[in-house]
This record gives structure tokens, sequence and C-alpha cells, in this order.
């Protein structure tokens, strides 16, 4: 079974995105993130209250520090998807929309995008979930590919797909130990980056 569209910009980043998000970078980058945001927020309230007396500037330093916590918490993931996103179209800049081809074979799924091709085992297939405008294929930290719904030609073709996968995952050439693909983990945006419709490994 074959799938072909053209890929735009936010199709060739959304696994990208979706892999550093889940990573321990993204994690540890967020959390330095809110602390920063804090500790700063604090002292300025702390500045801007200097001439107050001690209870109001303890509160003014609580109250800042909260506030900075909670803009650099909730802005991190706005922003960094926003690097990432201006990264992406800098790499592919003259090649989007590109053309896309996914490939269900007995055992794998092959994704061609921007000449270069990426193999996942079904073997490794952890999990098949949907959204409004994508489905994602995750295979544990071997990566992960996105389909756009738009690459199906109707809810019929799209549905006898994943019951493919999801056949093809469990049949007897797939009862074999994880990580016999020979595919190291793709585990941040920059790895994946080497191939954006699909984050792994050719």
């Amino acid at each position: 079974m074959t799938l072909s569209y053209q890929a735009t910009i936010e199709d060739v980043t959304e696994p990208s995105l979706r892999v550093f998000f889940r990573s321990r970078s993204a994690r540890d980058n967020q959390i330095k993130s809110t602390i920063i945001g804090a500790v700063f927020m604090a002292a300025a309230g702390c500045y801007i209250a200097r001439r107050w007396e001690p209870t109001t500037l303890i509160i003014a330093g609580l109250v800042g520090a909260i506030a900075g916590a909670l803009l650099n918490y909730f802005t991190y993931k706005p922003t960094a998807t926003r690097r990432i996103r201006k990264y992406m179209k800098r790499e592919t800049e003259g090649r989007i929309p590109a053309q896309t081809t996914y490939s269900l074979k007995e055992d794998r799924i092959e994704c061609e995008c921007l000449d270069v091709i990426v193999s996942f085992s079904l073997a490794d297939l952890e999990s098949v979930t949907e959204d409004s405008e994508r489905i994602e294929l995750y295979f544990g930290n071997k990566g992960l590919c996105t389909i756009p719904i738009r690459a199906f030609s109707s809810d019929v073709e799209k549905s006898k797909f994943i019951e493919k996968v999801k056949c093809e995952q469990t049949g007897p050439a797939n009862h074999r130990p994880s990580g016999t693909s020979g595919m190291p983990p793709a585990d941040s945006a920059s790895r994946a980056g080497a191939m954006p419709e699909a984050s792994g490994d050719s």
C-alpha cells in the first residue's frame, strides 16, 4: 500500500517537533527556562519594591517569581516550535512543497521525502494515534512518522491503512525482539531534521 502527497513545511516539521518535545532535553530546557523566569521576575519585583516595607518587598518578590515561572513555562513550547520551524524552513528552502511517499511493506514502512528514505520495522511500532490533522506511527526510541489526513483519498482508505499497519505489526514475521531494525534512536529535533517527514534513521 502506497500513499503520496505534497508535503508542506508544517508536514516536514511536525515529526521533528514531536520527537523533540518527548525528549529529556526538551523537559530539562523547559524546567531551566521556568526557573530562570522565576528568578529574574522575583529580582525585578524586589528591585521595584526595594523602598517599601519588608512585607511588601517579599510579596512583590513572590508575585514576580510566580508570574515569571508561569510565563516562561507556558511560552516555552510555542517559542521552541517557532525556532525549529524557522530552522527547517531554512534547511528546506526552495524544496517545499516536497513529494512524499509512504510505502507499507510486509514488515516495515518506508518514507521517502527530499531524496531521503527512512525505514521503520513494524515490530518496533508502539502506538498508532490520530488527531484532526495527522496519523502518528510511534516507534518508541526509534522515532516516529506523521501522515497528514489529507494524504488519504477517503476515510475508508485511512481505516484500511491503519488496520493493515496493526495487522502487519502483529503478524508472524514480526514476532522478534524490538531493536533488530538497526536504527539508532532519534532523540532530538536536530537528529530528526536529517529526515524531515519521518524522524528516525535511513
